[in-house]
C-alpha cells in the first residue's frame, strides 16, 4: 500500500506514485517551501512492514529484526549514492528518516524510461545503441571506479531524458563492491540478474552490471529478453545445452541488421553464465565492443568487421548476397544450359503428355473411379476456384495429382505466374524480383528473375558500399569534432557536411555548450550570494543543471527545517528551529503548588516555525558582543567562571542591547522569547508541570536548589552536582526539541509586562505588551530555586532595571520562510 496524493512527509507533498517493488515505493513530490519537484524512495519492504491508518510504516509482527536490519542497509546506500556525482547517474540529494521508515530524495528527471520506449515491440537501431552505451559505460566505469555495484541494471532502471541523455536509475540494490563475498543472493529482476545475484555464490562485481547491460542490449536489439541466468545454470548442470541463443543467431531470426560481428560476440560474452569467464571490468569490455576508452561509437563500426551475413539479401540458395567474381564467369553459361534443358522438357511435354477427360487416364478409367474419389475431387477444385489464389490452385494439384481439373488447375497457376512476374518486372526492385522466387519457385520466369535479382543485388550492394563510405567519412569528421567540443569544431563539421548523420547531433551539442556556459554562469552567481533563494532560482532555471547536485544540497543546508541547529555567525548563540504548534500554557488549577498568576490555562497556538537558542547565553558569548561594541554591561562571574557558564547580573534592557546586536550584526531578526514561546519550548510536548514527568526527574534536566542543598525552599524530591552557582551550559539531559536548561541553572528574561493573571493574555504567541511594562516576567527558575519556581507554568516578575547572579537570558529569531 502506497502513500495517497496530498498526503505530507516532511515537507514534501506526495503527488503520484512513480514506481514500486518488494523494497520501496518511489513517488514524485513537491517541496511545499520551494515549489521544486524531487523523486521520493520510500523504504517499504513488503514480506516484513504494514501501513498503518496514518500513513507511517511499521515491521510486521515477528519480522521486526528483519525490518531494523533492511532499514539500516537502505540508509548506508543513502549515504553511499549521496557520495556519487556523475550526469548519467540518478543522485540521492538527502536520506532521513520519518514516519516510521527511511526515505531517499533525488532529482525528479523528466523523461520515459526504457522499458515504455520498447512498448510495443521496437528495436534500436546501431546508432541508437550507440548514444545510450557511451555514457552508461562512462557511468558503470566511474562507479566501478569508487567499489559500488549498481546490481538491478535493466530498460525499467534506465530513464532517458528529453535530451536524449539516459540516466541510471534505481539504486535500492546498490553496494560496495569490495568485501563482498558469495553466500548470499542479492536484488536483481529475471532475464538481467547474473548468476551470482540468484545462486549467491559467487562475488558481486562490475562484473555483475556488465551482464544486466549486456541483457538490456540483447533486449534493445533483438526485441527477446534472454533466458533468466538460473534457467541457463540449471541447463548446463544438467548437461543440457545453453538455452540462450547468440546474440547473432538472434539478430539473423529477426531480421536485424548494421549491427557488426564483434558487437555481438561482445554481448554474448558478458552473458556468460560463469562470472569468472565474462570481461572482468569496464575497460576491457570496451576492447571487446571495440570501442576506444571512455568514448563511445556506433556498434556497427568501432574496430571489427561488419556483419555482412545479417546485411545480405534474402535471396534464395546464395549467402549474404555479395559478388563473387568465379560465379560471373560461369552464370551465363548455366542459364543457357537450363533454357535448352526447358525447351527440351516442353516438347517432350506437347508430344507424350496428351491427357484426356481426365489428366493421364481414359474415358473407361475415370468411370471406373469410385463415387467417392470423384466428390472429394470436385469439392476441392470447387474450394480452389473460390479461393482463387496461387497457393489455392497449387493445393489441388498436391492434393490430387490425377484429379479431373489437372490442367485447368495448372492454366491459373500460370496465369498467377504471368502477373506476379509482370508486377515484379514493373516495380524492378530486388525485393518485388526475390518475392516473386519465393512465390514461384518452380515458375516460367525464375531465370529472368534470379538474373535480374543478381543485378539489382549488386547496384544495391555498391549504393551500400557508396553509402557506408560516406557515412565512415562523415562518422570520423564529427568524431573529431565532437572530441574536441568547441563551437568552432562544431561549425566546421557544419560547414564540410551541411547534410551530414550527424547535423542534428552537432547542433544539439553547441546548444548544450551554450547551456553550458549559461548553467555555469548561473551558479557561479548563486555561489557568491550563497543564499537559499538564490540556489533555488538555478533549479528553476537549470532543473538538470550540471551542478544539480550541488544546489539542491546548498538549499537543503541553508533551509531552516524544524529540528534544524544553525548558527548565523561564529560567535552567534547555536539555534534550533522549532516547529509550529499549539500547547496548554499555565496550570489547570489543581496542584498544590499552583499560584494565582498562572490561570486560567489557555491554549496556545503557533502557526509558523521559530528558532531558538539551544543553550542559555553564555559570558563568551556576551562579552564578543562587548567587545563589537553591542553591550555596555560587563557582568562580574563571582569567581564562578565565565567561558560557556551563562551570563547573569544583566538588566532587561542589557538583554535587549545583546539581541539588538544580534540583528544588525546577521540581518535577521533577534528577540527575548515571549512567554508563550518560553513555555512551548520547555514543555517540548509535555503536559505536567515537571521537566522530565516528574519531580524526582528535575534534577536530570537542570541546576535547581535541590536537596543537595540546605536551603528551607529546596526541592527535596532530588539532588543534582551543584549546590550552589551556576553550570556550565548544555551539562544537563536536553528535552524532546534538543534545548537545554530551559528549567534552572538561570531564570531567563522574557518580553511580556507583568500580568497579575492570563485574563485576555494573548493566544497566539506573541509577546504581552500591556499591564505593568517596568516589571518583566523571568521564566525558568535558577540553581537559587526550590519546587515552586521550578516548575514548567511557575512565572515571576522582576524590574527590568535590576540584576541578579541568578537571572540570565536567552534568544530566539525569526523565520521568515
Amino acid at each position: 500500500m502506497s502513500l495517497s496524493s496530498g498526503q505530507i512527509v516532511e515537507a514534501y507533498e506526495i503527488e503520484t506514485v512513480l514506481g514500486s517493488g518488494g523494497f520501496g515505493v518511489t513517488y514524485r513530490v513537491r517541496d511545499r517551501k520551494l515549489g521544486l519537484r524531487f523523486a521520493l524512495k520510500e523504504y517499504f519492504p513488503r514480506h516484513a512492514a504494514v501501513r498503518r491508518g496514518d500513513g507511517s510504516v511499521a515491521a510486521q509482527a515477528g519480522r521486526e529484526q528483519a525490518f531494523r536490519e533492511g532499514l539500516a542497509r537502505f540508509l548506508d546506500e543513502g549515504r553511499t549514492l549521496a557520495g556519487l556525482d556523475h550526469p548519467n547517474l540518478a543522485s540521492v540529494v538527502r536520506h532521513f528518516e520519518a514516519n516510521g521508515t527511511a526515505w531517499l530524495l533525488m532529482p525528479f528527471y523528466d523523461g520515459r524510461t526504457l522499458d515504455h520506449l520498447l512498448v510495443g515491440g521496437g528495436l534500436f537501431d546501431p546508432a541508437e545503441t550507440g548514444a545510450l552505451l557511451s555514457p552508461l559505460l562512462d557511468a558503470l566505469a566511474y562507479l566501478e571506479a569508487r567499489g559500488v555495484v549498481h546490481g538491478d541494471i535493466k530498460p525499467a532502471n534506465i530513464l532517458v531524458q528529453r535530451s536524449g541523455a539516459p540516466v541510471l536509475l534505481d539504486f535500492g540494490a546498490a553496494r560496495l563492491a569490495h568485501g563482498d563475498e558469495p553466500g548470499g543472493a542479492t536484488a536483481g529482476s529475471a532475464g538481467y540478474a547474473a548468476t551470482e545475484q540468484t545462486r549467491g555464490i559467487w562475488a558481486i562485481g562490475p562484473w555483475t552490471d556488465l551482464y544486466g547491460l549486456a541483457a538490456t542490449l540483447y533486449r534493445l536489439t533483438s526485441g527477446t529478453i534472454p533466458v533468466p541466468s538460473e534457467d541457463r545454470l540449471e541447463a548446463l548442470e544438467r548437461g543440457d545445452p545453453d538455452p540462450l541463443v547468440p546474440l547473432r543467431r538472434e539478430h539473423a531470426s529477426a531480421g536485424v541488421t548494421g549491427f557488426s560481428r564483434g558487437f555481438a560476440s561482445a554481448v554474448d560474452r558478458a552473458l556468460s553464465v560463469q562470472p569468472e569467464q565474462r570481461p572482468q571490468d569496464v575497460a576491457s569490455w570496451r576492447r571487446l565492443l571495440g570501442l576506444s576508452p571512455g568514448r563511445g561509437s556506433t556498434p556497427s563500426s568501432g574496430g571489427a568487421p561488419a556483419d555482412a551475413d545479417l546485411q545480405a539479401g534474402r535471396r534464395r540458395g546464395t549467402a549474404g548476397g555479395r559478388s563473387d567474381p568465379e560465379r560471373r564467369v560461369w552464370l551465363p553459361q548455366a542459364l543457357a544450359l537450363v533454357l535448352v534443358l526447358g525447351l527440351v522438357a516442353v516438347g517432350a511435354w506437347l508430344w507424350f503428355d496428351r491427357p484426356g477427360p481426365a489428366e493421364g487416364m481414359s474415358a473407361d478409367a475415370v468411370s471406373t473411379l469410385p463415387e467417392t474419389s470423384l466428390a472429394e475431387d470436385e469439392d476441392a477444385w470447387e474450394q480452389a476456384v473460390r479461393t482463387d489464389s496461387a497457393a489455392a490452385f497449387r493445393g489441388y494439384l498436391e492434393g490430387f495429382p490425377r484429379g479431373r481439373h489437372v490442367q485447368a488447375a495448372r492454366e491459373q497457376l500460370a496465369l498467377f505466374d504471368q502477373a506476379a512476374w509482370q508486377a515484379a518486372e514493373a516495380e524492378g526492385t530486388l525485393a518485388a524480383f526475390e518475392d516473386y522466387l519465393d512465390r514461384f519457385p518452380d515458375g516460367r520466369f525464375v531465370i529472368e528473375a534470379t538474373g535480374r535479382a543478381d543485378v539489382a543485388r549488386a547496384a544495391e550492394a555498391a549504393a551500400e558500399a557508396e553509402a557506408r563510405a560516406a557515412a565512415e567519412r562523415d562518422r570520423v569528421a564529427f568524431a573529431a569534432a565532437r572530441s574536441v567540443g568547441t563551437d568552432a569544431a562544431l561549425d566546421d563539421y557544419l560547414a564540410r557536411f551541411p547534410g551530414g548523420n550527424h547535423v542534428e547531433e552537432a547542433l544539439a551539442l553547441k546548444a548544450a555548450n551554450e547551456q553550458a556556459r549559461r548553467d555555469e554562469a548561473a551558479w557561479r552567481a548563486a555561489v557568491q550570494r550563497d543564499e537559499r533563494d538564490g540556489y533555488a532560482a538555478y533549479l528553476r532555471a537549470f532543473p538538470e543543471g550540471r551542478h544539480l547536485a550541488a544546489a539542491l544540497a546548498a538549499v537543503e543546508r541553508l533551509t531552516l527545517r524544524p529540528g534544524k541547529r544553525f548558527r548565523d555567525c561564529a560567535t552567534c548563540p547555536e539555534m534550533v528551529v522549532i516547529p509550529p504548534g499549539s500547547f496548554e500554557q499555565g496550570s489547570p488549577g489543581d496542584g498544590p503548588l499552583a499560584r494565582s498568576n498562572e490561570r486560567p490555562q489557555r491554549t496556545v497556538r503557533f502557526p509558523r516555525a521559530f528558532a531558538m537558542s539551544r543553550y542559555e547565553v553564555t559570558f563568551e558569548e556576551w562579552d564578543a558582543c562587548v567587545a563589537e561594541g553591542g553591550c555596555r554591561a560587563q557582568p562580574v562571574d563571582n569567581g564562578w567562571g565565565r567561558g560557556r557558564r551563562p551570563v547573569f547580573l544583566v538588566r532587561w534592557i542589557d538583554a535587549v542591547d545583546y539581541v539588538d546586536w544580534l540583528s544588525g550584526k546577521t540581518g535577521e531578526i533577534y528577540e527575548l522569547p515571549t512567554e508563550s514561546q518560553w513555555e512551548y519550548v520547555a514543555r517540548a510536548g509535555q503536559e505536567g508541570a515537571w521537566v522530565g514527568g516528574a519531580p524526582a526527574q528535575v534534577c536530570d534536566h537542570a541546576n535547581v536548589a535541590g536537596d543537595e542543598t540546605s536551603f528551607d525552599w529546596r526541592h527535596t524530591a532530588c539532588a543534582d552536582p551543584f549546590s550552589v552557582g551556576t553550570a556550565e551550559v548544555g551539562y544537563f539531559v536536553p528535552n524532546e526539541l534538543g534545548v537545554y536548561d530551559m528549567v534552572g541553572n538561570v531564570a531567563e528574561w522574557t518580553r511580556d509586562c507583568m500580568n497579575l493573571s492570563y485574563l485576555d493574555a494573548p493566544t497566539d504567541g506573541s509577546a504581552w505588551e500591556r499591564g505593568l511594562c517596568s516589571s518583566r516576567i523571568t521564566r525558568g527558575g535558577s540553581w537559587f530555586s526550590g519546587s515552586v519556581e521550578i516548575r514548567l507554568p511557575a512565572r515571576f516578575a522582576l524590574r527590568s532595571g535590576e540584576s541578579n547572579d541568578f537571572t540570565g537570558l536567552r534568544v530566539v529569531r525569526v523565520i521568515d520562510e
